[in-house]
């Protein structure tokens, strides 16, 4: 998947075929990524992950994340299971998070109809879905399951304060979780 985020072209749709990916992805560019269904298309994080996003004194391990290096960039994520595979953060890290957005916003923005899941039960190590700075986007018809931290987290302040539509959702922590769904420190929608 990663060869074929490098490889697209702004506004591109890469369309991923069914099957189990063991990789952790970044993206930097405005496309859509398009799995060909969350029962069938899987991204299971590797036992070594060397993406990290550094964000005030926290730093984030992630198994999918999209994050421009300037501005904002329209991402649209669907179709896919997105397993953190048993696996921890990695050392010297803060947390791990299934889906990272930063400066995320457009049209078609945002993360529909996947599933997250397959964290440890290390108590309040592991989000779902986090949303940071300038974004604008949608979160649809998902089912996270087992964080230990918060299902979500839409968080404002110093980077930008996000407007997110959070609809159709499913979460159910693990015996640990923190907090469903968190939105805080200048967060705005609905």
């Amino acid at each position: 998947i990663q060869s074929a985020v490098d490889a697209a072209s702004e506004g591109d749709t890469i369309n991923v075929a069914a099957g189990t990916y063991d990789e952790q992805v970044v993206i930097t560019k405005s496309l859509t990524l398009q799995g060909a269904g969350e029962a069938t298309t899987i991204i299971k994080a590797p036992t070594i992950r060397t993406g990290l996003i550094t964000q005030g004194s926290y730093t984030y391990d992630y198994i999918v994340a999209a994050y421009p290096a300037s501005v904002t960039i329209d991402v649209r994520i669907e179709g896919f299971t997105i397993d953190a595979n048993n696996q921890a953060e990695t050392t010297g890290t803060s947390y791990l998070v299934g889906v990272f957005f930063r400066n995320v916003s457009g049209t078609n923005a945002g993360l529909f109809s996947c599933t997250i899941l397959g964290f440890t039960a290390t108590e309040y190590k592991s989000y779902g879905i986090k949303v940071d700075g300038n974004s604008i986007l949608t979160i649809y018809d998902n089912t996270l399951s087992g964080y230990t931290r918060d299902g979500m987290e839409i968080r404002g302040g110093t980077l930008g304060n996000p407007a997110v539509t959070i609809s159709n959702n499913h979460l159910t922590g693990s015996a640990l979780p923190l907090q469903g769904i968190s939105v805080i420190d200048g967060t705005t929608g609905s």
